[in-house]
Order: C-alpha cells, then sequence, then structure tokens
C-alpha cells in the first residue's frame, strides 16, 4: 500500500485528458512489487533504490501503450473498410479485439518479464553496497512524492511554498 500511495502521489498532476498519456504509475508499481517481493528481507534502502530506478518503467509503459495506439490505426482503418462494404455478412469485430488483445497481453507482458528481471538484477547487484547506512522511512518518500499534489495546483505561490518547505526541510534534517 505504501508503494501504491506513494507513486499516486508522485504522478498526481498528470492525469489522461485528451490524447495524453500519463506515465503507467501501475507498471511502475507492479515491477516494484515484484523485485521487493523476490529479494530476500528488503530494507527500506533497497526499496528506495527500486523506487528510484522503477521511475523510467512508469515513462516506458506509456510509450508503449502510444506505439500500440498507433499499431492499433490500422485495425481501425480494417474496421471502417469492412463497415463501408454492404455485402459483407461476417463481422471481423471478434478476430480484430481477440487479435489486439493478444497483442497487448504479449507486448505488455514482455516488456514487463524483461524490465522487471532488468531491475531485479541491477537490486542485487547494487544491494550489498546500499543496503547498510541510515534508512528512510515512508513519509520521507511520500513528502517527495507529493511534489505532484504541488504541482496538480497550477498556482505560482503554491510552487514556490512548496519549494521553500522541501528546502527547509533538507537543512533542519542535517
Amino acid at each position: 500500500m505504501n508503494l501504491g500511495i506513494f507513486f499516486e502521489l508522485l504522478w498526481l498532476d498528470l492525469f489522461p485528458a485528451g490524447t495524453v498519456i500519463p506515465p503507467h504509475a501501475l507498471f511502475a508499481l507492479t515491477a516494484s512489487l515484484t523485485v521487493l517481493a523476490s529479494l530476500d528481507e528488503p530494507n527500506m534502502r533497497l526499496t528506495t533504490l527500486v523506487l528510484v530506478a522503477s521511475f523510467p518503467l512508469a515513462s516506458l509503459g506509456a510509450w508503449v501503450e502510444h506505439a500500440y495506439r498507433i499499431r492499433q490505426n490500422l485495425n481501425f482503418t480494417a474496421l471502417l473498410v469492412w463497415s463501408r462494404r454492404k455485402s459483407a455478412s461476417v463481422s471481423p469485430q471478434t478476430p480484430l479485439i481477440l487479435r489486439a488483445l493478444g497483442e497487448q497481453f504479449t507486448i505488455c507482458g514482455g516488456i514487463f518479464v524483461l524490465c522487471a528481471s532488468a531491475l531485479l538484477a541491477l537490486t542485487r547487484v547494487l544491494g550489498p553496497w546500499i543496503a547498510e547506512g541510515v534508512q528512510p522511512e515512508w513519509f520521507m518518500l511520500w513528502v517527495g512524492a507529493s511534489i505532484g499534489s504541488i504541482l496538480a495546483l497550477r498556482i505560482r505561490t503554491a510552487h514556490a511554498v512548496g519549494a521553500a518547505s522541501l528546502i527547509l526541510g533538507i537543512l533542519i534534517g542535517l
């Protein structure tokens, strides 16, 4: 649940409106959960490493969805051609839908397995060097991720107050 809260706060500012495809927080969250479940006793430093390393996966997920939408334009064209023919009696909808679902599952599943495996390998290699030291707490990660909620306000004063609070918090913590 803590990971989900983190990603929701982080990308709160980005929502799907029109043709905008926001980062896939679910892709990064699922990869993070998979990697953390595969580790023996992950501490908060490893959890932070996994969270930071999974940021690019959210953007990758959005890019894959965008590329797949472009790919689906071909199927849409085929469906339009079918609907404009008066003599067509067999509907291509079911094969098109099944093919699209199969492609989506194969592409996204394959990319997920590759990315989660790479993230797990990175964590296992860097884990022994990073695991020791001061352990961050969840509230520290939530505060860092709450920049998304501050950006969602769209008010410059809120941005300035948020930045000043963050700097003050860092200075007090030192």
